[in-house]
Parts: structure tokens; C-alpha cells; sequence
């Protein structure tokens, strides 16, 4: 190992032991191996280990899996340390493992490799992905040729906190299996062992039990070579690493990955992500991580790969597409809220909207220029099915149903973001897909775009405009809480085509601007319509109705209002009412009111029906 100029961390910010250890297990083989380093590891009252046995939904063989664990972990419990068995059951092992690091709040995750093959040590998907994604201390042991009985504990360590929080460990580790220990630092040739064993003091002075350590300084060219002369098969090496990528280690070269793939004995290699903490902190760092559930390289390659399909434009979709339209124009036209919702459940429009969020965040601009185009078609196809519908079956008067989609307001924006957060975060996490339908219905995409057509149709511009407009609402909603979610779950910009990504970002945000003015706008119309109503609704009298209420903005503000009741309305109540509107409303009002006078025909109870006489006709004899 060559000098470099680190700063190390003073041995208070090192873990002593682990609160809760969390061990997964792949191979019960090895499990008696992990378990035992484990409980080495946990706080000696405080620290709990948990064992855990990921299922992907084959029940038999995770039963099989925690009866052979039983006598392992009965056998731990008797030895004195806390221990519990976990089963999960997750869409992959990765996940399974950062869920329960998640819930448990485990501080460090023990990760087992296969049996050593020299030269052959391949760390899988699962131990990457956590080792990528976990908030946790990572330990990961590859057991080597012989049974656990270690002759020596060697730790090679550096200038750097990564070694410190494996020499602490190693030290643990000999009193915990009565062995000796030795620290070795690997320098080049020409320097002297002096300057050698100053850095070995450098960093393990101020760690307990430091004085029972060996220490050994080895001249050399290989680093790898220089520590791998000094183990022997029953040994137990100990090495710290950074957390790097397999292109990365291949590259820039690593000695704790080099070790690993040659050392002869079982090798232990930590990763300190968490430093020592206090109980609040500890506490605090739990539950931010347990609100933070990371996605894994391989789970976010997969959702990158389901917008790719999701996006292009095929029979299916297109199928889906006429269906769900004509499904939502004949549930406006009958005013029919059920049908309007299976029209929603049919709509295939959220897989392009959440696929264009996934490729927005990680920079995929050619596939969300082909969502977009998906996008573009379905709709023109919906709006033509729902034109040519409204020709065909016309009706005298917009319906309830397309009078709602007709007038949006902010509500309406929350309520798309909103569905456009769950959207995404039902697609990351593929344990909860059932909550997809809810969105679906939450979103409501199709209903305002049969509501344009049809609006053009019977020739109601205001009616197709207001539904344009809550279209875009919802679209630019979804999309933007999708970003949003996926940035949350971990996923990050890939440098493909950034200048791109962030000109459609721009555009995405400026095609946003006038649609909220224009949100803004109606919804301070439709409050000062409520107001208009609550004010003329409380002064008038019981009897009376209020039909409807139309204001025109300007100065003074217009407001017409028609109302059917059976008596009269004086001009001083015209005037009182008029009053209290512009007090509420806070600018002068001019009171217009259409009175419908109604006449009903009051029937005596007491008096009785009139029953005609019957009409007597001679019959003439036959």
C-alpha cells in the first residue's frame, strides 16, 4: 500500500459494535460462518442480529430454508447474544435485503460470497446492488479453503478511515476468537520501515487494545503480492474498501478486491458508511432511511427498459386507446359515472406519461420523444372517436358529467400530481401494483379528452377549451411528480444527451407556466362564484331557488343571478344582497336578478272530487 495523504478519523467516530446486525442468508452452509462473525460485531447488551431469508414467492423453500436455521440460531441464542430469524418476501434479493435494512434499522448488513475458487470471486448483482444502495455499514466474508479456526487475524492497513474500521474490527475479532493479530502496511521499496511503522501508529494509537498488535511494515512493488506473501489458509484477513463499481476497480485497480480474489484464507472486507452516533441521531437516521427506499442499479435498469416498451406505439395500445374512448364519450353523453370509470380503468395513457418522467430523470431523451409521440397519436384518436360519436349521437345540453371537466381548477392540478406520485412510485415498486388501478381512476385522462371532442362536436368552444386545459394540467402534473418520485427513489441523471434532456425540461416547464395562470385564473373565478352563491343563497327566503349565477368581470363587477319563487322581491332586498356581495367580494357589484315566478295549484283536501255522471244511451231492440 502505497503513502497517501488522508485524514483519518479520530477512533470516537468509529463504531465500537453494531446495534442491530442484519445477516442475509443464501446458503445455509455458511450461515453458522456469518452469524457467529455477527455476533462478534453486536453490542454486547444493546446489539440485537437478525437473520434474514429472502423468498421470491416460493413459500416451500423459504419454510425449508428457516428450519435448517433454527438449530444455527438456537444454538447463537444459548451462547448469549440476541438473535432473531426474518423472512421477507421481495420481487428480487436486493431488494428483499435494502427493505429489511430499511425496516430494521440495521447499522450493518453482513453479506456471505460462494465458496472460494482462487481468482475466480464474482460479487453477483445482489452483493453489488447493496453494496451501491445501502445507508448502512457493509461487511462482506468470503470464507476460505479450511473451517473456522483461525490461526492469526491480519489487517493491512493505510493512511485512510477505511483501515482504521478494519483494524478496530480486527481487534475485536481476535479477542472474540482468541488468535493473535498483526496490522501489516505494504509501501514501496526505497522507504524505510521507520516511516512504515509511524503510519500503523498513525492509525491505530488511539484504538483499544492497540498495544496486543503486531505490527509489520513489508517493502514492496505488488501490494496484493505483498500481503497475500504473509497469509496463510488458516488466517483471517481483514481489509477496508471503498465502495466501487467492477468497471471502476478494473480501471483504477483496488487492493482490497485484489486480495479477496487471491488470498488463500476466509477474508472479512468492511465498508464504514456510518460513523459513530448518538442515540438521537441513530434514531433519526432510521427513519429517514426507512422513508427512503433507494432503487437498486438493476431495478432501475428494469425500469428503464419497461418505458422503453412502454413508450412506442403498437396495436395494443392503440386497441386500448379506441376502446377506453368511446367507452368515456358514451359514459358522458349518459351522464354515467360507471361507465366513465371503466372508460378510466381501460386507458392505457399512464404507461407513456410515467415513461417520459423515467426517461426525463435519467436523460433518455429518444425514448421520451417517442413516448411523446405515442402520447400525441392516442390523443388525436380519442378526440376523433369522441367527434364523431358526438355527430352521431347528439344531444340538446352538455351533461353534468362534461360540464366537471369543463371548468378545472387547482384542485384538479393536486389531484394529478398526486396520481402522478403514486403512478411512479407503483412502477418502481413492483410489490404494489394493485395500487395502479386507484391511479388510473384518480388520473381520469380519458374523460377530459372525449370532453374536447365532444364539446367541438355540439360546437361548445368554452367546453372543449376548459377540458384542454384540464388535460395539460393533468399531464404536466403527472409528469412532473413522476420526475420527482424517481429522484426520490435514487435515480440520477446518465450523461447521454444533458443539453437535450434540458431543453424538454424548459419546454415542459413553459408549456407549464400559462397553464397555471390560466388554473389560477379560473380558480378565482369559480371562489367568487361560490361567494355570489353562499351570499344570495343566505339572504334569500326559503322558498325561493336559486337556478343559476353568472358574473361578468369588470367594473363594476356584473353579476346575474336567476331565481324561481312564488313571491315577490322587493328592490331593497335587490339592494341588500347586492351590498353584502361586493362586502364579501371587496369591490363594487351590480345586482341583476331574473325572477321565474312560480304558480302552483292549491287542491282543497276537504272538497270532494268530481266524478262525472254517466252518459245513458237507448239501445235500440233488436
Amino acid at each position: 500500500m502505497n503513502q497517501t495523504n488522508h485524514v483519518i478519523a479520530p477512533a470516537e467516530t468509529i463504531p465500537d459494535y453494531a446495534r442491530v446486525a442484519l445477516v442475509p442468508i443464501a446458503n445455509p452452509e455458511t450461515a453458522a460462518d456469518l452469524l457467529h462473525v455477527a455476533a462478534a460485531l453486536a453490542h454486547p447488551s444493546e446489539g440485537k442480529v437478525i437473520a434474514l431469508v429472502v423468498s421470491l414467492g416460493d413459500v416451500e423453500s423459504q419454510a425449508q430454508s428457516v428450519e435448517q436455521l433454527e438449530p444455527i440460531i438456537q444454538e447463537i441464542r444459548e451462547e448469549g447474544t440476541t438473535i432473531e430469524l426474518k423472512a421477507e418476501t421481495a420481487t428480487s434479493v436486493s431488494r428483499g435485503i435494502l427493505d429489511a435494512i430499511r425496516q430494521t434499522g440495521a447499522d450493518l448488513v453482513i453479506l456471505g460470497l460462494k465458496q472460494h475458487r482462487r481468482g475466480q470471486v464474482e460479487m453477483g448483482t445482489v452483493v453489488e446492488s447493496v453494496l451501491k444502495t445501502a445507508t448502512c455499514d457493509v461487511l462482506i466474508y468470503r470464507r476460505g479453503t479450511h473451517e473456522v479456526r483461525f490461526d492469526k487475524v491480519i489487517v493491512p492497513i493505510d493512511t485512510d478511515t477505511q483501515s482504521k474500521v478494519a483494524a478496530r474490527m480486527g481487534i475485536r475479532l481476535a479477542a472474540r476468537y482468541k488468535t493473535p493479530i498483526e496490522v501489516i502496511h505494504t509501501q514501496a521499496s526505497h522507504r524505510s520501515q521507520f516511516e512504515g511503522l509511524a503510519i500503523i501508529e498513525q492509525t491505530i494509537a488511539d484504538l483499544p487494545g492497540h498495544q496486543f498488535v503486531k505490527r509489520s511494515v513489508v517493502n514492496g512493488v505488488d501490494p496484493v503480492a505483498s500481503i497475500l506473501a504473509r497469509v496463510q489458509e488458516d488466517d483471517l484477513l481483514i481489509v477496508g474498501f471503498n465502495k466501487r463499481s467492477d468497471f471502476e476497480r478494473h480501471i483504477f485497480g483496488d487492493v482490497a478486491w485484489g486480495v479477496l480474489e487471491k488470498a488463500p484464507s476466509t477474508v472479512i472486507m468492511v465498508s464504514r458508511a456510518v460513523g459513530k452516533e448518538t442515540t438521537l441521531n441513530r434514531n433519526l437516521r432510521r427513519f429517514f432511511n426507512w422513508l427512503h427506499p433507494v432503487l437498486t442499479q438493476v431495478e432501475q435498469d428494469d425500469i428503464i427498459e419497461m418505458s422503453r416498451r412502454n413508450a412506442s406505439f403498437t396495436i395494443d395500445y392503440l386497441m386500448l386507446i379506441l376502446v377506453s374512448a368511446a367507452l368515456a364519450t358514451l359514459g358522458l353523453l349518459l351522464n354515467s359515472v360507471a361507465v366513465i370509470i371503466g372508460a378510466m380503468l381501460v386507458a392505457p395513457l399512464m404507461s407513456p406519461l410515467v415513461a417520459m418522467s423515467v426517461t426525463l430523470t435519467v436523460g433518455r431523451i429518444w425514448i421520451a420523444q417517442r413516448a411523446f409521440t405515442s402520447l400525441v397519436i392516442g390523443v388525436l384518436m380519442a378526440v376523433l372517436m369522441a367527434f364523431v360519436l358526438g355527430l352521431l349521437l347528439p344531444i340538446p345540453l352538455p351533461t353534468s358529467e362534461m360540464l366537471a371537466r369543463g371548468a378545472p381548477t387547482l384542485l384538479d392540478a393536486a389531484v394529478a400530481f398526486a396520481s402522478g406520485v403514486v403512478g411512479a412510485y407503483a412502477t418502481a415498486r413492483k410489490d404494489i401494483p394493485a395500487a395502479l388501478a386507484g391511479v388510473a381512476i384518480a388520473a381520469a385522462l380519458m374523460p377530459p379528452i372525449c370532453t374536447i371532442g365532444l364539446g367541438l362536436a355540439f360546437g361548445e368552444i368554452n367546453l372543449a377549451f376548459g377540458a384542454t386545459l384540464l388535460f395539460l394540467t393533468n399531464i404536466i402534473s403527472i409528469i412532473g411528480a413522476g420526475i420527482l418520485v424517481f429522484v426520490w427513489l435514487g435515480m440520477r441523471l446518465k450523461r447521454y444527451d444533458v443539453w437535450r434532456q434540458i431543453a424538454a425540461i424548459i419546454l415542459l416547464i413553459l408549456v407549464a407556466i400559462p397553464v397555471a395562470i390560466e388554473l389560477f385564473i379560473l380558480t378565482q373565478q369559480n371562489n367568487t362564484q361560490n361567494i355570489i352563491r353562499r351570499e344570495l343563497s343566505d339572504g334569500l327566503s326559503p322558498e325561493a331557488e336559486l337556478v343559476s349565477v353568472e358574473f361578468i368581470q369588470q367594473n363594476p363587477v356584473r353579476v346575474i343571478a336567476t331565481i324561481r319563487t312564488e313571491g315577490d322581491i322587493s328592490q331593497e332586498k335587490v339592494n341588500t344582497l347586492q351590498d353584502q356581495i361586493a362586502s364579501e367580494l371587496g369591490e363594487a357589484v351590480q345586482l341583476e336578478l331574473v325572477v321565474m315566478q312560480v304558480i302552483r295549484l292549491r287542491v282543497d283536501p276537504e272538497k270532494p272530487e268530481f266524478t262525472p255522471e254517466p252518459e245513458v244511451t237507448d239501445t235500440p231492440a233488436p
